[in-house]
């Protein structure tokens, strides 16, 4: 299924104004009083509710509405009718052209022979639907019974048998829906699907971690010997002064510059952690610790990055070395126990992660919008 194709969805409202007679609502007069439960009182008054729910595409109509230039979708229409496909056409609103399929016929495989061209393709499906549905209304939520299906317009992508999320705006009177509009709507969720690692980018974010009595180090001179490994590098050193404490009453000591809520900000210079720990445990603190200050290095090299020079200067450890890394996700994911699917192009995903070999599997946590049966505009949480 090509990206177009999805594409088409945005336009495909307009297109079915001029395609489709699209139903308009009446009704009015007061609406009920919420009686505190959060359900309305039923006062014979029609009222007008919202509801997001899912449905299972049955059928489609055996019309399909194609508005698009005349010399690129007629030599597929004229190929399509001698294939006995299309049983005839028909002009419709806005010039588009109304092509009634033969029986035997698949909507979706005719509708895509238009993908390769300027077009846009619409058709009315068939879902079948709860038969009683809640709506949020102005005054609160109702239940209310529904037909067990409804039509709505689509762009005919979807398949025979598969879940569509629609948006029903309802009047309701009583108990009962009598007059309805149905939408197709995307939704967001979230989910975790493994994905192939494929290659990295040369860049380089490096997190290093700097114990607290290890901070005083000289780091110009270890600057100095990173920009001539990285000339063109960044070097960001966050370095921590604080400690953490739960302390009541005074505590004044030459090594403290200075006092907030839970913290103790300490001369640059003193690090001596056994000894400010012993002070406070005297005078009976909690809660003691010790911030580790932080190293940001980032920088390009092709191959995986050595940082052994740092320990000439101060000891570290390496947190992570991050990496801009394109991922490979399969052809489809897992998600609320139903198998969905991935468009081609959205398989491929740059990710900022630590190394891991070309090849590697790694869990990716990903946010996508759910249409129908397949998942779309893929992000991955947190980068």
């Amino acid at each position: 299924m090509s990206k177009d194709s999805w594409m088409k969805l945005i336009a495909i409202l307009v297109v079915l104004a001029f395609l489709l007679e699209i139903f308009a609502f009446g009704g009015g007069g007061s609406m009920p009083i919420d009686d505190g439960t959060g359900r309305i009182n039923d006062s014979g008054e029609v009222i007008v509710g919202i509801a997001v729910v899912e449905g299972k595409l049955t059928s489609y109509g055996r019309e399909l509405f194609v508005l698009g230039d005349e010399g690129e979708i007629g030599p597929i229409i004229d190929e399509l009718e001698a294939e006995g496909l299309v049983q005839y056409t028909a002009p419709g609103s806005g010039g588009s052209v109304v092509l009634n399929l033969a029986r035997h016929a698949n909507i979706t495989e005719l509708a895509a022979e238009f993908d390769g061209v300027n077009a846009s393709t619409a058709a009315r499906a068939r879902l079948q639907l709860p038969t009683e549905i809640n709506f949020t209304t102005a005054e609160g939520w109702k239940s209310a019974a529904f037909q067990d299906s409804a039509w709505v317009e689509i762009a005919p992508v979807v398949e025979i048998g598969e879940n569509l999320t629609v948006r029903i705006t309802a009047n309701i009177l009583g108990e009962v829906v009598v007059e309805y509009a149905a939408e197709p709507v995307s939704i967001e969720i979230s989910f975790s699907a493994n994905a192939t690692v494929v290659e990295h980018q040369p860049a380089h974010t490096a997190v290093v971690q700097i114990g607290w009595d290890e901070r005083a180090f000289d780091d110009g001179a270890l600057q100095e010997a990173f920009l001539s490994l990285y000339p063109d590098g960044n070097f960001t050193l966050y370095r921590d002064s604080r400690v953490l404490v739960e302390l009541e009453g005074e505590f004044e000591k030459e090594y403290v510059i200075g006092r907030e809520e839970r913290v103790l900000l300490i001369n640059e210079s003193f690090t001596n952690s056994s000894r400010i720990e012993a002070d406070l445990l005297a005078a009976n603190a909690s809660a003691i610790q010790f911030p580790d200050s932080v190293l940001v290095l980032e920088f390009e090299q092709t191959e995986q990055a050595d940082l052994s020079f740092i320990s000439d200067y101060v000891n570290y450890s390496l947190l992570e070395d991050y990496r801009p890394t394109l991922v490979e996700l399969r052809s489809t994911v897992e998600y609320n126990n139903q198998t969905v699917e991935v468009e081609d192009e959205e398989r491929r995903l740059m990710v900022l992660m630590p190394y891991e070999p070309a090849g590697s599997e790694v869990e990716l946590r990903l946010v996508g919008d759910l249409f129908a049966n397949t998942v779309m505009n893929l992000a991955v949480q947190g980068n």
